[in-house]
């Protein structure tokens, strides 16, 4: 039968009085076969296409979660970095304090005791006006000298307390202001040091910073600065700061002349945990939260060159025109 249909002519086709009633109930059947075929084919396309598409759901819903997981584990990651940058800063602050404080120490330690000896072995005849006078004079004198050294122990307490204060928001400001209040944190590790800092703050251009956070960039900066020049100069111990406006920027450099940074490291100071130092003196981590801090936090850009005894910190911000002329 099969070659009795294959025998006809297409033009034959057209006759319906070509096949007979049992060819005709055989082509039926065999296009019905045909069509349930068809029809199981499109299911079992439409069940694998389901199937896929639910696989791919399933796939998209866990790579999102392990996204979410890596993002909140980086963000952890970054947070505990930034928390240990912090401890081992204020332990270097704290060891900063304890020297700044040795000089009014001793020196209310000394009024205290000549106080003290002058009264026991009775310099001033209390009974004599001309005695009580001088007396109440070098009292007074000495009771201010006392009150001068406490309130350099103060303002050192809250400086250091302002430093560490958490900032939920920017501060429009000039670059210079923050940039100065490290140096005056910094000023008895840099007098300790005989180091020579070269200020040309030329900068006049306002930025909105998180002032704490900036401050920390560039104490860590200069420490790292101090720390290298103490190492390799025994004379002429030097760090300029440079702060200018471009049309678009505002550029902070901080260089100094402690030896320069080998190439084979230069392209490694930013790496968290890299230190040049022993384990008792860095941890390793001051630049990589310094680089975190300037580009992640104020979209800014922090670089390192080397040349020859020379190393050299530039910070660019770009300029936001709506926060000049802010108050």
């Amino acid at each position: 039968m099969v070659q009795r249909l294959q025998a006809v002519k297409k033009d034959q086709l057209l006759g319906l009085d070509t096949f007979s009633e049992e060819e005709f109930r055989y082509l039926a059947l065999t296009i019905q076969d045909k069509h349930n075929a068809l029809v199981q084919l499109s299911e079992q396309l439409e069940d694998e296409v389901e199937r896929k598409t639910k696989e791919l759901q399933e796939l998209n819903e866990t790579l999102e979660e392990k996204v979410r997981d890596a993002v909140n584990d980086l963000q952890l990651k970054e947070q505990l970095l930034q928390q240990q940058s912090r401890f081992a800063q204020m332990g270097e602050m704290l060891s900063m304090i304890a020297h700044q404080w040795r000089q009014p120490l001793g020196a209310i330690s000394a009024s205290t005791v000549g106080i003290q000896t002058k009264m026991a072995l009775k310099k001033y005849d209390m009974e004599e006006a001309s005695d009580r006078e001088k007396f109440e004079s070098y009292l007074t004198k000495k009771l201010e000298a006392i009150q001068e050294y406490v309130r350099l122990l103060s303002d050192t307490i809250e400086d250091f307390r302002k430093f560490f204060r958490h900032e939920k928001e920017r501060k429009v400001l000039q670059i210079n202001e923050p940039i100065e209040r490290v140096l005056h944190i910094l000023e008895s590790l840099i007098e300790k040091n005989s180091i020579t800092i070269v200020k040309t703050l030329q900068s006049e251009k306002k930025l909105a910073v998180l002032q704490n956070e900036f401050m920390q960039v560039v104490m860590n900066i200069l420490t790292n600065a101090s720390d290298a020049l103490v190492e390799n100069r025994e004379e002429r111990r030097e760090v300029s700061i440079h702060t200018y406006d471009t049309e678009e920027s505002v550029v902070v450099e901080i260089c100094d002349n402690g030896g320069g940074i080998s190439e084979e490291i230069v392209g490694k100071v930013f790496d968290p945990y890299f230190s040049t130092k022993d384990e008792k003196n860095g941890t390793g981590l001051g630049l990589y939260m310094s680089k975190l801090i300037i580009e992640e936090h104020h979209d800014a850009m922090l670089r390192v060159n080397s040349e020859g005894e020379h190393s050299c910190f530039m910070i660019k911000f770009l300029i936001d025109k709506k926060v000049q002329g802010t108050a």
